[in-house]
């Protein structure tokens, strides 16, 4: 996971799963040990370090894996957003 808002601190972290902020040295710590083990990013200086280029260059590497997601959860997830995205355009 990685949580741009890094905020593990402040009464409103949205992902109170982790207690401190990782740095670029050691970008990420891990929050569980089971069979899946689940990590998070959250190096609090990173949208203000980095360049467009680099979002640009992650998320090119990172779409071919999301894209390759399949199951229910996912699935799930997606009928929910675009049930919500249609809803907004019908409001507007």
């Amino acid at each position: 996971i990685g949580d741009v808002s890094c905020d593990p601190t402040g009464p409103y972290n949205s992902l109170p799963i982790y207690t401190q902020a990782t740095t670029f040295d050691k970008p990420l710590v891990k929050v569980n040990e089971s069979a899946h083990n689940l990590y998070v990013m959250a190096i609090d200086h990173l949208p203000s370090l980095l360049p467009k280029e680099s979002s640009e260059d992650f998320s090119a590497q990172l779409l071919p894996y999301l894209l390759d997601m399949s199951g229910t959860a996912w699935q799930h997830a997606d009928d929910w957003f675009q049930r919500f995205i249609r809803q907004a355009i019908t409001a507007h």
